[in-house]
């Protein structure tokens, strides 16, 4: 009866060795190459927290979930180019018989060590996103910054807030 168990615990043993290696590891989820990012990626949600900058209270937390058919409307999409290149384009739309997207940005981008650095082709509006998520399906990444509130949160408006954004997106 011991070696029935013992062989079974070294069956189960070798079986996990092989069951992870590097490529599937859940906490290496970021491929830090450009490579990895290029494609169209179409948010899926977005969750913005917003906090005091005087004591870290949360004062916000915002979801909008881009799958349901109201906000898929207005839902974009980021292609990322493998030459640094970058584009935000909005939801399809028709017009005089044509299926029409609009490019909103023309943006240039960097990959390394999880953190994505976007800005407008000419370097300006530089924006740093940590990405937390990447694989063949999903991208997520969180933007943090220091500014004013969005009119109509009933937040002071001649304040400065630190927001969190947390972007979901799935790879088209």
């Amino acid at each position: 009866m011991k070696n029935l168990i013992k062989a079974t615990l070294a069956v189960a043993a070798i079986a996990l060795m092989f069951a992870c290696n590097k490529k599937n590891d859940p906490s290496d989820q970021t491929n830090n190459t450009n490579t990895s990012l290029v494609g169209k990626w179409l948010v899926v949600k977005e969750n913005i927290k917003v906090y005091s900058l005087a004591n870290n209270d949360l004062l916000k937390d915002s979801i909008r979930d881009y799958t349901i058919s109201y906000n898929a409307l207005i839902a974009w999409s980021e292609i990322y180019k493998a030459d640094g290149r970058a584009y935000v384009t909005g939801h399809p739309y028709t017009k005089s018989g044509k299926t029409v997207v609009d490019t909103s940005a023309y943006l240039k981008y960097t990959f390394n060590n999880n953190v994505l650095m976007q800005s407008n082709t000419d370097g300006t509006n530089p924006t740093t996103c940590q990405v937390s998520r990447l694989d063949d399906k999903q991208l997520e990444y969180t933007v943090t910054s220091n500014r004013p509130p969005d009119s109509g949160w009933g937040l002071n408006t001649s304040n400065t807030y630190k927001y969190v954004s947390i972007y979901t997106y799935t790879r088209q």
